[in-house]
């Protein structure tokens, strides 16, 4: 470990924050935030001091323009953000399309990027994605 769970556990708080995440939620989410302190403490997480998240890809794709080292994340996001990376996908209401179009709607990532990702990275920022649904 990188990071010890009390130094993990205030950084995401500080995103949670950073981002007005309402605090009756966070018992909601108690799952999703717990699997966010542990991928700071494996240092897969990282939060700036002003509350951006950062993720470290750990399974780099081959596939020509798939992220390769991190992907930040911006605190808010708005609907239409999220409507217009919708559109490509014939069902847009599956849990799938919803994920891709949440991660890309937060990130610099175009949707096809998100879908480029490995499993094990998907899920880590699926993981993030939950926050902005």
């Amino acid at each position: 470990m990188k990071v010890d769970k009390d130094t993990a556990k205030a950084d995401v708080e500080r995103w949670l924050e950073a981002k007005n995440f309402p605090e009756r939620k966070k018992t909601k989410y108690e799952e999703q935030i717990n699997e966010l302190i542990e991928m700071v403490q494996y240092g897969e997480l990282l939060v700036s001091e002003d509350g951006l998240l950062t993720y470290k890809i750990q399974c780099p794709s081959n596939e020509a323009d798939s992220p390769t080292e991190s992907i930040e994340f911006k605190n808010r996001i708005s609907p239409k953000a999220v409507m217009l990376c919708l559109q490509k996908y014939k069902n847009p209401n599956s849990s799938h399309a919803q994920i891709i179009a949440h991660v890309s709607a937060a990130s610099s990532l175009t949707t096809g990027q998100v879908e480029k990702l490995d499993t094990t990275d998907f899920s880590a920022v699926s993981n993030i994605a939950v926050f902005f649904m």
